[in-house]
């Protein structure tokens, strides 16, 4: 982890000297310190950092152990934060989204620098039961309609 760290850090040097907001993508655990470094290293920009919530690779998939520890790091180190979201298409997306509100969204909801954005990634799976290859095209299609009418209610 120490190496994928020092290569954020390097990104994210790079990345100053053009950009004037910084984002992070992280996946596990990641300091408060470590984030107050990089936030040093880039004085002017508006830093925000998404954090992964919830993991398909794992079987079982669920909640990312370190997501909860990661954003309050982030949050304390002076980063705006967000998460994103490999859902498991073999797992019904209200459950996954449920959870997700359950265990990040709602612990983490009073603290005002977060905001709770929600990147859906969506990806190949080493899981078999999360992978999105054994479905067509258009039942995948449904089923981020069903997760988009579960985050944002349409109402018929």
């Amino acid at each position: 982890m120490k190496n994928f760290n020092l290569f954020l850090l390097v990104v994210g040097l790079l990345l100053c000297s053009s950009y004037s907001s910084v984002g992070f993508g992280l996946v596990g655990p990641f300091t408060t310190s470590a984030f107050k470094c990089l936030l040093s290293s880039v004085p002017d920009a508006a830093p925000f950092v998404i954090v992964r919530a919830y993991q398909n690779s794992h079987s079982p998939p669920g909640i990312d152990p370190n997501a909860l520890q990661t954003l309050n790091n982030a949050l304390t180190a002076g980063y705006s934060a967000g998460i994103y979201v490999e859902l498991c298409r073999g797992i019904d997306a209200a459950s996954q989204l449920k959870l997700i509100n359950t265990e990040i969204i709602l612990p983490m909801i009073t603290n005002a620098k977060f905001f709770p954005f929600i990147y859906l990634k969506v990806v190949p799976s080493s899981n078999p039961d999360c992978s999105w290859e054994g479905y067509t095209p258009s039942d995948n299609c449904k089923y981020l309609v069903g997760v988009a009418n579960v985050i944002y209610p349409l109402g018929n």
